[in-house]
């Protein structure tokens, strides 16, 4: 059952996190243009459905994909089988058919207001942890960037309604044109502003600033979210930092890292390495340790 706030934010029909299997996935999306295509494509799905899910925030990777929607799973299902199905005629077009997605996904439902917030922070994150070069207000591909920020109401406008219907045919390779009149092209592509339940989402949050706090200090509740999806997060040295020192709070009674006896430090390691995915050189500079050490707790596959 739904949490009722939940109910009274955004009705009765069931909200999942749907994620796809990055580990075992070839490149998808290889470039600038050819996200654009992906952010395209979701624009062209949620129009396509409009009536039967809603979504609230995305995220596109290389590889693979997450987003939280909000309907009934069958409704979800036919959703993503629309949108892998045209995913697979691009990279037929392309000439890559050995690239064709797993048209497998994770589904789980989020039922409590606390587990949507920590997912939103969770999905918002996920491209900024990757390139070190943007942040959460930054990484292009998705919704993330425009929570909490208004800078979008200076971004160009391209009405969808005021394009020729051969031109729309041609850019989105589809007859699938029906958009609604206020939808527009942003940087070469549908803006998620069109279709996600951005404004509603911010609700959930105090403010702005409890929103950046989830998003970069809530490290356990990611790794409960990567470990239910079969995601391999990784973390940046802020936040595996907060880990370090909850780890030897509870674990040592010692929120001084520079105190910690060898014993205390390779088990820390440990726990970095094992259920945060930490690399050596991550956890040499958390703990002060000579990274020979590390690399011989921790020696690297060839």
């Amino acid at each position: 059952m739904i949490e009722n706030s939940l109910t009274y934010l955004f009705g009765e029909l069931p909200i999942w996190h749907l994620c796809t299997d990055g580990e075992s996935q070839c490149l998808i999306y290889r470039d600038t243009e050819e996200m654009k295509q992906g952010m395209n494509l979701v624009g062209l799905s949620v129009c396509k459905f409009l009536n039967t899910v809603s979504l609230f925030t995305f995220t596109l990777m290389n590889n693979h994909m997450h987003f939280i929607i909000q309907g009934k799973r069958e409704e979800v299902d036919t959703f993503f089988t629309y949108y892998h199905r045209n995913l697979r005629r691009i990279l037929i077009r392309q000439g890559r058919i050995s690239d064709i997605p797993k048209p497998k996904y994770t589904l789980l439902q989020i039922t409590t207001e606390s587990q949507l917030m920590n997912t939103i922070a969770y999905v918002n994150r996920n491209g900024y942890v990757i390139n070190p070069n943007v942040t959460q207000f930054s990484y292009e591909w998705g919704a993330n960037r425009y929570f909490f920020n208004t800078t979008q109401t200076y971004e160009e406008k391209k009405l969808l309604c005021k394009m020729h219907k051969r031109e729309k045919i041609k850019f989105f390779h589809t007859h699938d044109i029906d958009f609604p009149s206020n939808w527009y092209l942003t940087n070469g592509y549908i803006s998620p502003l069109c279709y996600c339940k951005i404004a509603e989402c911010e609700m959930l949050f105090r403010n702005a600033h409890h929103y950046c706090w989830l998003i970069t200090r809530n490290v356990e509740s990611f790794k409960e979210i990567a470990e239910k999806v079969g995601d391999k997060i990784f973390y940046t040295d802020e936040e595996l930092y907060t880990a370090t020192l909850q780890f030897c709070n509870k674990n040592f009674k010692n929120i001084k890292i520079t105190t910690l006896d060898k014993n205390e430090k390779i088990q820390t390691a440990k726990h970095l390495r094992f259920n945060f995915n930490a690399n050596n050189r991550q956890i040499s500079r958390m703990l002060k340790l000579p990274e020979q050490l590390v690399d011989e707790l921790f020696p690297k596959t060839k």
